[in-house]
């Protein structure tokens, strides 16, 4: 049986980067953590397993289903990891370089710059701003809330847009590394160390 310490191991992992870069050597450890992120949003759980919180029923109605992050799967595809060399030391990301992804991940309380947010209520309503809508819209009920912009058919009046003051996004995090990333993170270190003690890298 052969034994080494940890601080050799630790000069074996330095000398590879030294000769490969850092970002080489942990690169695949990125790529761990954002596959954990991919899973965890998947799964619609956080870094703890707590479920997300599910959509409204009204945003569920509109978009396909009450858990969102998964309706045209841009986000979870989006999501990568890698590391790189730079002047200030190595560094280590993942994540969705996505516009929405932090929001996502942290929650926001969207504010209208007028009186109200418009909603998309229809499949049709989602290609249009409500002022582009091709035709007539009118406030329904007035005077009362909620309110909604609705369409006169011979059917009666069909809601168009939702009419609020404000939307409040929860937080669904799913970037942060759970006990799973952790673990895999320290093989992978694990194995790195044996095969540049043993001479393979």
């Amino acid at each position: 049986m052969s034994t080494v310490t940890l601080s050799e191991a630790s000069r074996r992992i330095k000398k590879l980067a030294k000769n490969y870069g850092t970002g080489a050597v942990f690169t695949p450890a990125a790529v761990v953590f954002a596959e954990g992120a991919r899973r965890r949003l998947v799964k619609g759980v956080g870094p703890d397993g707590t479920p997300h919180p599910v959509r409204s029923p009204l945003t569920a109605s509109i978009a396909g289903g009450p858990r969102p992050g998964r309706d045209t799967g841009n986000m979870v595809r989006s999501i990568l990891g890698f590391a790189r060399d730079g002047r200030g030391g190595a560094w280590m990301v993942w994540g969705s370089p996505l516009s929405y992804a932090l929001t996502y991940e942290q929650g926001a309380t969207i504010i209208p710059t007028g009186r109200f947010l418009t909603i998309p209520m229809t499949r049709e309503a989602k290609r249009f701003r409500a002022r582009e809508f091709p035709r007539p819209l009118h406030v329904f009920p007035r005077g009362a809330r909620p309110r909604s912009l609705v369409e006169f058919t011979r059917k009666g009046a069909i809601p168009v847009y939702a009419l609020v003051e404000k939307v409040v996004v929860p937080a669904r995090s799913f970037l942060p590394p759970d006990k799973r990333d952790v673990s895999s993170f320290w093989r992978y270190l694990r194995t790195v160390s044996a095969e540049t003690l043993e001479g393979k890298r």
